[in-house]
């Protein structure tokens, strides 16, 4: 079809970012999925448009996984939402990657907002979790994203085939989020982690950077990559154990097999 022009009342980009639900999330990949936080999203993105035009300014909601005619990464960048990571979702101070995100454009005009830098590009070059805990090894551990670029914008590769491949083993269409459950920035908004946030931008010294790291890989017990896989190559783990209310077993006079037993 060629390039696509873009209209002309799509002057300023506004974008939402939705968090998901949090126990449910931390489970991931095998019981979290996104359609919570994508209807929240879509919800969002529709009653702002529909505002807009109501008070005489063109609009248009955008969100995946359907009704999008661009992609929102890039703008909740520039939007100053969040930064990009290794895992190439945006992390942002307040819920790191635990959100989904939506845009609305329009012809309103608005001041624009500038990127932010929290120091997620630095500390990604160190951290790698996000890359050693994928069971397909679609994440790049080059130690800086330079050079990388796709649809262009530098950012680290991601083996897109792979990763969708791994995405519909684990839980079909609803996919896998593992990469920014194990993230350590996708955590629970409270006041240690509210600090860590502040000064690890601020240290010139990079140990506090050092120190988060270790804590994250030494203190806190995660199964192995291979692990999430299906059987008989892994066991279908998870990051972390589901919630009550999501064990079928709590609500239904049934025990389904658990594969999880595998790991055992």
């Amino acid at each position: 079809m060629g390039d696509m022009p873009v209209p002309e009342h799509w002057k300023f980009v506004i974008a939402i970012g939705v968090p998901h639900e949090w126990e449910q999330f931390v489970s991931n990949p095998q019981y979290g999925d996104s359609l919570d936080a994508y209807n929240r999203a879509r919800m969002a993105g529709w009653r702002l448009a529909n505002f807009l035009k109501r008070i005489g300014y063109a609009s248009r909601w955008h969100c995946p996984p359907g009704s999008y005619d661009l992609i929102a990464t890039p703008f909740a960048v520039q939007a100053g939402l969040g930064e990009w990571a290794r895992c190439a979702c945006v992390i942002s101070p307040e819920l790191g990657g635990n959100m989904r995100l939506a845009v609305v454009t329009t012809e309103l005009e608005m001041t624009i907002d500038n990127p932010i830098d929290i120091g997620v590009t630095d500390f990604c070059k160190d951290c790698k979790i996000c890359a050693e805990v994928c069971p397909s090894a679609s994440i790049s551990f080059a130690d800086s994203p330079e050079g990388m670029i796709s649809r262009g914008i530098e950012h680290w590769d991601i083996n897109n085939s792979t990763c969708f491949g791994y995405w519909m083993e684990s839980m079909g269409p609803i996919g896998c989020r593992l990469c920014i459950a194990a993230c350590p920035y996708s955590r629970k908004d409270n006041w240690v982690h509210g600090v860590a946030r502040v000064i690890d931008p601020i240290d010139p010294t990079g140990l506090f950077n050092d120190s988060l790291i270790w804590m994250q890989k030494t203190l806190f017990d995660a199964p192995e990559a291979s692990e999430y896989k299906r059987p008989p190559d892994g066991c279908f783990a998870s990051y972390r154990p589901a919630p009550d209310w999501l064990n079928v077993e709590n609500w239904f006079t049934m025990t389904p097999p658990d594969p999880h037993d595998l790991c055992n």
